[in-house]
């Protein structure tokens, strides 16, 4: 066997579990020694994987146990590499910027971002401090191969990931330099009816930036309307800006007769509370 295959085999046993990458990681970024029976309650593992993990980690010279705690072990020839390899990968793809680069570079010209992200481009995020990225990509003979792409990705990240793919690339997708990359990304109008009814993120959060958007300007009623009749939802619409327009005490987007008395034919109390958290949240209760 070659000196390269001994490499080889040498990393596939440091890195080549789940719990074992986990056990690493924890180790690596927490100094005090600790049990393996306290390790596996930090990691949310079974003790027995834990226990097999720590073996193999103790018979490469990655970790020592003295006094039944384990720590690495300091006398590991590359013990200073360790560390900072994996503290440096370990925080690669946490963030919206990598993952979103990630995206762009697996999908080029054959995708764009919608939902949440595409509802904010304008405006911060209320109440909430993470995030979640809704892809729409084009290409059915490659809709195995890209959502394993997704898969594996989505895998590796702590943000959520929705996916699903569309028959070809609304005009109105722009590319734009936002959240630390650049990509493709939907309209606002889009953005919010997507999330809306592929519940990308909690629905109070999506009333609320809707509605921050009304206040600042940010919504084409024209635009809004056509994609909403697509969807079947412009009665849900008109129903959500009657409530924002009363809540705001102005008229932030105007309904015609036609648009006010299918509001008042279209019944969702769930949804109506939802927009009742959101004026809550963005003007103040």
């Amino acid at each position: 066997m070659t000196k390269a295959g001994h490499r080889q085999d040498f990393l596939i046993e440091l890195l080549g579990n789940t719990t074992r990458v986990r056990i690493l990681s924890y180790l690596v970024n927490n100094t005090t020694p600790i049990t393996r029976h306290v390790l596996a309650k930090e990691l949310g593992a079974g003790l027995g994987p834990v226990y097999s993990q720590v073996l193999a980690f103790r018979a490469l010279g990655v970790v020592r146990e003295e006094e039944g705690k384990i720590s690495l072990d300091p006398g590991f020839p590359f013990i200073e590499e360790l560390r900072d390899l994996v503290q440096r990968i370990g925080n690669y793809l946490q963030d919206l910027e990598n993952v979103l680069d990630r995206i762009d570079a697996l999908l080029g010209d054959d995708y764009y971002v919608t939902g949440y992200l595409a509802a904010r481009q304008h405006g911060a995020a209320i109440d909430y401090d993470n995030d979640s990225i809704l892809v729409a990509f084009i290409g059915k003979d490659k809709v195995g191969e890209t959502t394993k792409l997704l898969s594996a990705l989505s895998s590796a990240t702590p943000i959520k990931m929705i996916w699903s793919c569309v028959k070809d690339i609304p005009k109105e997708i722009t590319r734009r330099h936002i959240y630390g990359s650049e990509i493709w990304i939907a309209s606002i109008e889009r953005g919010i009816l997507d999330s809306l009814s592929q519940h990308d993120f909690p629905i109070s959060a999506v009333l609320a930036l809707f509605l921050q958007n009304l206040l600042d300007g940010n919504i084409n009623k024209e635009r809004l309307k056509a994609l909403a009749e697509e969807r079947r939802l412009w009665g849900t619409v008109c129903l959500l800006i009657q409530a924002f327009n009363k809540g705001a005490k102005r008229v932030l987007i105007p309904l015609t007769a036609e648009e006010r008395h299918l509001a008042q034919n279209t019944s969702d109390p769930e949804l109506l509370e939802n927009a009742r958290n959101a004026m809550n949240s963005v003007l103040g209760g």
